[in-house]
C-alpha cells in the first residue's frame, strides 16, 4: 500500500528538489568559474591559497547496490534483512556517509521515488539494530564501518551523481578537508580563504545558506579535535 503524502514529506520533496536544483546550478557555475577568475581584480589572497589536493583527494565513488526482491514492500518486517544489507553495503563501499544520503541509495535502489513514514521509520529502526549489534557506527553524524576512517577527501567527477550537496557531505570529512587544506597552504589560513577552498574542493561556488553554516560546523569540529587552532578569523593546522 502506497505510503500517505504529508504536508511535512511534502515540503521535504520540495526542498530536496531545490537543493538538485542548486546542485545543477553550482556545477555549470564551476565550469565558468576559469573564466571568471582570469577576469577577477581581487586581492590575490585566494589565488595564492590554490593548494594541489591530488595526494589527499580521490574521486568519489557510489555503491552499485542490488535490490533481490522488490516486490517487498521496504517497510516490511520481512525485507529488514535485506534493508540491513543493503545499509551495510552502502556504509561499506561509501562510509562515512550521512544517514540522509545512505537512504537515498537505498530506496533508488527499491525502486521508490521517495521515502514515506513508513519507509523512514524501517530504515531508522534497521540503523538502530546495526548500530546496536557493531556492525555499523556512528562518527559524528555519518555512519562507518567500526574501525574504519577517513584518510582521503572524496571529490566529485565529471559525472553529476557524484556530486554531493552540503548536507550530504559528512561534517567529519568536511573538517578533514579543512586541516589538509591548511597544511597544504602551509601557515596561518584567513578563514575566508579557508572555506573558500573548501567549497571548490566539492563543486561549490557560492557558500550562502546552508553551505556555509556546514563549512562553519565542520572548522568548529576541527577544532574541537584539536586538528587545528582558530585564532583572529585564522586557521593553523596542528
Amino acid at each position: 500500500m502506497a505510503d500517505t503524502v504529508t504536508l511535512s514529506e511534502q515540503v521535504e520533496e520540495l526542498e530536496a528538489r531545490i537543493a538538485t536544483l542548486e546542485a545543477r546550478i553550482q556545477a555549470l557555475e564551476a565550469g565558468a568559474s576559469p573564466s571568471r577568475r582570469s577576469g577577477s581584480s581581487g586581492s590575490g589572497s585566494s589565488a595564492a591559497l590554490e593548494v594541489d589536493a591530488r595526494e589527499w583527494t580521490t574521486p568519489y565513488a557510489i555503491a552499485e547496490l542490488e535490490v533481490a526482491e522488490t516486490w517487498i514492500e521496504l517497510h516490511e518486517t520481512s525485507a529488514r534483512p535485506q534493508l540491513q544489507r543493503l545499509i551495510r553495503q552502502v556504509v561499506e563501499e561509501e562510509g562515512p556517509i550521512t544517514e540522509r544520503l545512505v537512504l537515498d541509495r537505498v530506496r533508488r535502489a527499491w525502486g521508490l521515488k521517495r521515502a514515506g513514514g513508513r519507509v523512514q521509520e524501517a530504515f531508522d529502526q534497521a540503523v538502530r539494530q546495526l548500530v546496536a549489534r557493531a556492525l555499523v557506527e556512528r562518527d559524528d553524524d555519518a555512519l562507518r564501518l567500526p574501525g574504519t576512517s577517513l584518510v582521503t577527501v572524496r571529490v566529485p567527477t565529471s559525472e553529476e551523481a557524484t556530486r554531493r550537496g552540503a548536507e550530504d557531505v559528512p561534517r567529519v570529512e568536511l573538517a578533514l578537508a579543512m586541516v589538509r587544506t591548511a597544511h597544504a597552504a602551509g601557515g596561518s589560513v584567513a578563514i575566508d580563504d579557508l572555506t573558500m577552498q573548501v567549497a571548490k574542493l566539492f563543486g561549490w561556488t557560492r557558500r550562502g545558506g546552508a553551505i556555509q553554516e556546514r563549512l562553519d560546523a565542520a572548522l568548529e569540529l576541527a577544532a574541537a579535535r584539536g586538528d587545528v587552532t582558530i585564532d583572529a578569523r585564522r586557521v593553523s593546522a596542528a
